[in-house]
């Protein structure tokens, strides 16, 4: 299985997590030992892309984010741990959208930049 790494973000020292993806899918691998043992905590199938990936300092809270792109449309998906990696979610879906990088500003708003089908490159506040 061939992939290449789109992002990495770390809570601290030990506990990384890293966005990959390839042409069997897109994955996140985490670390709990500080890069000794990497283990696979997301696989999703071919066609889904995982770009961004930020932890939230001083919280054991991460997201990750991209999407599904079909010929017609986009969907961005965003993942999220609460627990410092130990258990990954999909959270929700944004239909018309897709993700590239994340930004937090707080634990409940981010800034991203996406691509929308209709306007090409933008900026949206997330919330």
């Amino acid at each position: 299985d061939k992939f290449y790494f789109n992002e990495i973000d770390c809570l601290d020292e030990n506990t990384c997590f890293a966005a990959a993806e390839g042409d069997t899918g897109a994955y996140i691998y985490s670390t709990l030992d500080g890069g000794k043992t990497w283990t696979q905590a997301i696989s999703e199938p071919a066609g889904n892309s995982i770009m961004a990936l930020r932890c939230i300092p001083t919280t054991q809270i991460c997201y990750a984010a991209g999407g599904i792109q079909s010929r017609t449309d986009f969907t961005g998906m965003f993942y999220v741990t609460t627990d410092g990696g130990k258990t990954w979610a999909l959270e929700s879906q944004l239909k018309g959208t897709y993700v590239f990088s994340l930004s937090f500003i707080s634990e409940t708003s981010a800034w991203g930049s996406v691509f929308l089908p209709s306007k090409q490159g933008e900026l949206i506040r997330f919330q």
